[in-house]
């Protein structure tokens, strides 16, 4: 694209016959660095290719990760870039619950740490996570929950360019009994901004401010947008002097419209549309057990008409009437569904869930 915003060319990055999902991209200040998840394998792997300045995709096949384990699910990477290395972060899926990992990349997109780090414990599970970099080192963000739990907690590590943490533990930024999801971060002068779909009344826009040393500014965060109306997806970019967040929300008319905010470095939130105003309670879904081997029964706050199922390529599976609360693992056609992510919806709320073999 060139720099007055017309699409110059297309470029096939990757085009495998089997499905490739959840793409990334960092810039290293030449060239580019490209993660998906990939299931050509049959279930879920990290792969990668770089795409020259000049446009060029010399691994148009694309690079398996090579130091992940192959036997077990791995998806939704994120990666950025500090113009010497990169630093790419994904969900594991393990027995018991789904790990954070991390490992630096060369600029050819080759590791330089044999072994990922394990930035969460397996016994949680974590559906979300975000990078970015300060320019020099990195700090790794994610959503996540203890199995059967209520509500979610969003947590921060920073990683030095040499690969190792910088804090001893991962930091709390937010707990919530309503969840929580989707964070994305941002990085200006001295000081981060992450922000994340925050589902304590409704689904909202919240955000908060890290300092470069990881301490959280702005501990629990504060509401960049609340509304009557579902705001979720945001992602956050920083020019010279200020953070704009974007998201998907209900506007004036019927549909999801883009909307966005400035918020300096002292949280100072610019004009929010829609402008913020009293919502009455949403609807509050629960899955249980989670990750799960057998049934998923699901539950909400006020009892909900239906409950969708859906995987992470957002692709229908079946639909739950109100007689139905228990899935019993089979689409619509009545066939048993495999392992992975799947998210399930009612009304406005939804929910991520993990299904084991």
């Amino acid at each position: 694209m060139t720099p007055e915003g017309t699409v110059a060319d297309r470029i096939a990055i990757n085009v495998w016959d089997e499905d490739q999902l959840l793409p990334d991209i960092a810039w290293d200040g030449e060239d580019f660095l490209v993660c998906w998840a990939d299931r050509r394998h049959s279930i879920d792997q990290v792969y990668c290719t770089r795409v020259l300045g000049n446009g060029s995709v010399p691994d148009p096949v694309g690079l398996r990760l090579p130091c992940q384990d192959d036997t077990l699910f791995q998806t939704a990477p994120v990666i950025a870039s500090n113009g010497t290395n990169h630093l790419l972060a994904w969900l594991s899926l393990r027995a018991r619950g789904t790990v954070v990992q991390a490992v630096r990349l060369g600029l050819e997109g080759s590791p330089l740490d044999s072994v990922p780090l394990d930035l969460t414990p397996d016994s949680l599970f974590d559906d979300w996570v975000a990078v970015g970099c300060d320019g020099e080192d990195y700090l790794v963000t994610w959503s996540g929950q203890e199995p059967n739990g209520i509500g979610q907690d969003l947590s921060c590590i920073r990683i030095g360019s040499n690969g190792l943490p910088l804090d001893s533990a991962p930091t709390l930024v937010c707990r919530t009994p309503g969840g929580l999801s989707e964070p994305a971060l941002a990085f200006l002068h001295d000081r981060w901004l992450v922000t994340w779909t925050d589902m304590r009344d409704r689904f909202d826009i919240y955000a908060a401010r890290i300092g470069r040393d990881g301490n959280v500014l702005d501990p629990g965060g504060f509401p960049v947008c609340i509304s009557d109306e579902v705001q979720r997806e945001p992602d956050v970019a920083a020019d010279s002097s200020r953070f704009i967040v974007v998201w998907s929300g209900f506007g004036p008319r019927d549909g999801f419209d883009i909307w966005a905010a400035a918020v300096d470095t002292s949280g100072t939130v610019g004009v929010a549309h829609p402008v913020p105003q009293p919502r009455p309670p949403g609807i509050r879904l629960r899955v249980r057990p989670n990750p799960a081997r057998g049934p998923v029964t699901f539950e909400s706050d006020p009892p909900a008409g239906r409950v969708e199922i859906r995987d992470a390529s957002g692709r229908l599976v079946t639909v739950l009437d109100a007689g139905r609360r228990v899935w019993n693992r089979r689409d619509a056609r009545g066939i048993i569904v495999g392992d992975g992510v799947y998210v399930a919806r009612a009304g406005s709320s939804s929910r991520r869930f993990v299904i084991l073999e």
